[in-house]
């Protein structure tokens, strides 16, 4: 059915994974598969992040923009997103959250991959939740250490620091000549 109805509507977005038509066939009927269409009104992708203590409270961050290539590929992050309110970004984050704490047990870092597009007939912005990621991936690494250098700025950059250590000196100034030889 997918070759006789969709053939001339599919375009294969990862040719460096699914080289032709025929393969991707193949890889469907050995393991099975979603197909998902997106909206034509995509405003673009952004991340949630968010990371769940122990206790289930749950520290949410603005998110990320996800800037992706023609072939779907993740090839840079921009902070903070400006695609889609942060409220909504934020209340949807902390909800999912919230609800993988409760159902799964689930702490430590969430990112949730969302989809953001406009809404024609509402005439407003809109989130699909598209993709979920546990864990600390580079994005955690990158904002924090955004935030231990803006420690020190007016506004500093506000990032859940939970389960670091406490950093007691920001600023490293290298030993003197004289103080290495002692």
């Amino acid at each position: 059915m997918l070759k006789k109805e969709f053939i001339h509507k599919i375009r294969i977005c990862r040719k460096d994974i699914y080289t032709d038509f025929e393969f991707y066939i193949r890889i469907m009927r050995q393991y099975g598969g979603i197909i998902e269409a997106e909206p034509l009104e995509k405003l673009g992708y952004v991340d949630g992040i968010c990371f769940v203590d122990p206790t289930g409270e749950v520290h949410g961050c603005k998110g990320v923009e996800v800037v992706v290539n023609d072939n779907y590929q993740t090839e840079n992050y921009l902070y903070p997103q400006n695609i889609t309110p942060h409220t909504a970004l934020y209340s949807a984050t902390i909800a999912i959250a919230k609800h993988l704490y409760t159902k799964c047990n689930v702490i430590g870092y969430v990112t949730i991959q969302f989809l953001s597009f406009w809404d024609v007939h509402d005439n407003l912005p809109r989130l699909w939740a598209v993709g979920l990621q546990l864990g600390m991936r580079s994005t955690y690494g990158a904002l924090g250490t955004m935030a231990i250098a803006s420690y020190t700025a007016e506004e500093p950059f506000q990032m859940p620091l939970s389960l670091m250590p406490d950093l007691p000196c920001l600023l490293y100034t290298s030993p003197s000549p004289r103080d290495r030889q002692k």
